[in-house]
């Protein structure tokens, strides 16, 4: 899997990373510690063993999951990607940011939970969205997975799971060939969101 085209394949899935001058400290209390490490991501998906966590301090994280390319959420914090040198079954992201606001936090959250109305789409460009259950953790939370094609044709599925602790937002965002299971969902969603909280 090529992550640049697997990326460019899910254009409701995009993001705007702006590295925050040395200067500015926006998200300020997200660390290190917010995000899992890549021992801890392999241990979710052992293909990924050797992984190489790459974390960067964002001024402003704008994630576009709209399939009329809304902007979800503007936040600041940390972002985190999972790459090894070899083909990757799976591309894990985490973004661990704070909200100006509880009340805007609750709002983007729930608006993760509005998606399987808004992006159910047939045809060429088939985009099928199911809820998922996630484990009863923080003040709120929202999961869906959806099901599009790749840029060889072949199925393309994403994995999508959200939380929030009064302002902080965690939420982590699965690329696979083959659909993840419930159990590590779960089992993701627990470790994403237990490091976020931190």
């Amino acid at each position: 899997m090529k992550k640049l085209l697997v990326l460019a394949a899910v254009p409701a899935l995009t993001l705007t990373l702006l590295t925050a001058p040395a200067t500015a400290v926006p998200g300020k209390k997200v660390t290190g510690k917010n995000v899992p490490t890549a021992s801890q991501i392999a241990g979710v998906f052992p293909a990924l063993k050797g992984n190489r966590a790459d974390v960067a301090r964002v001024a402003r994280l704008t994630l576009s999951i709209s399939c009329q390319w809304g902007t979800l959420y503007r936040g600041a914090g940390l972002s985190a990607g999972y790459t090894t040198r070899k083909a990757q079954p799976q591309i894990p992201v985490v973004h661990v940011t704070e909200s100006t606001s509880a009340k805007k936090a609750n709002t983007a959250v729930a608006r993760f939970g509005n998606e399987k109305k808004k992006c159910h789409r047939t045809g060429a460009d088939p985009y099928r969205v199911t809820r998922i259950s996630l484990p009863a953790l923080g003040d709120q939370r929202a999961g869906y997975s959806v099901v599009t094609r790749n840029d060889a044709g072949g199925p393309l599925h994403v994995t999508v799971i959200a939380y929030r602790k009064k302002t902080r937002i965690i939420h982590a965002t699965v690329l696979s060939d083959t659909k993840v299971s419930a159990a590590r969902t779960k089992k993701l969603a627990r470790l994403v969101y237990r490091t976020g909280v931190k």
